[in-house]
């Protein structure tokens, strides 16, 4: 296995050409770090250094080989850097047996037309590479490629399918369909990975019988003991690590130290106008700090602050009574309350520090100045000063 290099990470390339950015793009509103954050300037540069590489636009060859977005904010951008998506922009199948997001993009048609020049100046040597990448596979007509057939053919999709509709007969009938999904805001998501699994096991039995739901319990393909699920579409992660590394994978197709194995082996081999379109191995690797991309994307995730509020007028106390009233509450909480110390559930350090040292002898071990495990205690602070014993409220 090769050496990390100094700046592992296709999101994290910038580092090797910038200084450590210490602020990060807005301290108040939508998107800005958790109080306790904003103010010590060694937790603000943790956090806008994850913003930075969250908004890193990722290329071939550790882009793909099948992906819908290049970067985080792809999904992830409005109002702010870490709210939700302006459109749809996931496509799901409802027979497909391997289930999963339909892939838009794949790299073996994004580039276009081979070498530009103008006049004897070359301008885009490896063809051009530009928005849309390619031709989508959700367009009709769309000339697919070998890595979009396969897409095709393993989720079943066409687009001649119609949208779900639960009302239809066809639907009931359990005919095959498609449906968009958006992604929704992380803001604050730090603060629920900060609530205990009990807390939400007893919410959960203090609903309502008519509305009383299950925790979904999950593992972590990282840990051996099951969470309570609450991150990604169907809360199929307990910790935001998880999500990060799923969402990397699943929407960039870049392999990582949690999921080390590609989505697709289409491009391996491949070559276009001479560029590489599928790299080997692992693509998000573990720098020298012990610290890969994911790492990075959730020490960000970590420190959003909730979306920000404006006091109630009259109407808006007149609407919380009646949401109150007419039991809207036994399915929305009102508020949840984080542990007192989140770290006591939460890895000390990631899977990809502790990868790390296993690779080094006892004797070499030292700590790092800024590894996964300084920025796990560093947010177990953040959750602990900005909300300790305190609600968290819409």
């Amino acid at each position: 296995m090769a050496a990390p290099n100094a700046y592992a990470g296709p999101s994290n390339r910038l580092a090797s050409t910038q200084p450590a950015p210490n602020y990060p793009i807005n301290l108040d509103g939508f998107g800005a770090p958790l109080p306790a954050v904003a103010n010590t300037v060694s937790d603000l540069t943790i956090f806008a250094t994850g913003q930075l590489n969250f908004k890193e636009i990722d290329q071939v060859p550790q882009l793909g080989p099948l992906f819908n977005g290049t970067t985080c904010t792809g999904c992830h951008s409005q109002p702010a850097t870490g709210g939700g998506g302006l459109f749809i922009n996931e496509i799901r199948v409802r027979n497909n047996s391997d289930p999963g997001p339909v892939h838009i993009f794949a790299v073996d048609n994004m580039l276009r037309n081979g070498p530009q020049s103008q006049g004897a100046t070359p301008i885009f040597a490896a063809g051009i590479s530009a928005e849309p990448l390619g031709c989508q596979i959700t367009v009709p007509g769309c000339q697919l490629s070998a890595c979009q057939q396969e897409e095709a053919s393993r989720t079943t999709f066409n687009t001649s399918l119609p949208t779900c509709d639960p009302t239809s007969a066809d639907f009931k009938g359990g005919g095959n369909c498609v449906v968009g999904r958006a992604a929704i805001p992380l803001f604050g998501d730090g603060l629920v990975e900060a609530v205990s699994d009990q807390t939400l096991i007893q919410l959960a039995q203090s609903e309502p019988r008519s509305v009383r739901g299950v925790p979904k319990m999950v593992t972590e393909n990282f840990l051996s003991t099951a969470h309570v699920g609450r991150f990604g579409w169907k809360d199929d992660h307990a910790f935001l690590r998880g999500f990060s590394g799923d969402a990397y994978l699943n929407e960039m197709g870049i392999s990582n130290p949690d999921n080390p194995l590609d989505t697709s082996s289409c491009a391996t081999g491949v070559t276009q106008f001479g560029v590489t379109l599928e790299d080997a191995g692992i693509e998000d690797a573990i720098d020298p700090n012990g610290e890969a991309d994911i790492d990075r994307f959730s020490d960000f995730m970590r420190a959003l602050a909730p979306p920000p509020t404006i006091p109630q007028n009259a109407s808006a106390s007149r609407g919380a009574t009646l949401f109150g009233n007419l039991g809207c509450a036994g399915c929305h909480a009102p508020s949840l309350t984080t542990a007192s110390n989140p770290a006591s559930f939460i890895l000390p350090s990631t899977v990809a520090y502790r990868s790390a040292r296993r690779l080094i002898k006892p004797s070499q071990r030292r700590p790092s100045t800024h590894t996964a495990t300084s920025s796990c205690t560093a947010w177990a602070r953040w959750a602990t000063e900005s909300l300790q014993a305190r609600p968290i409220q819409p």
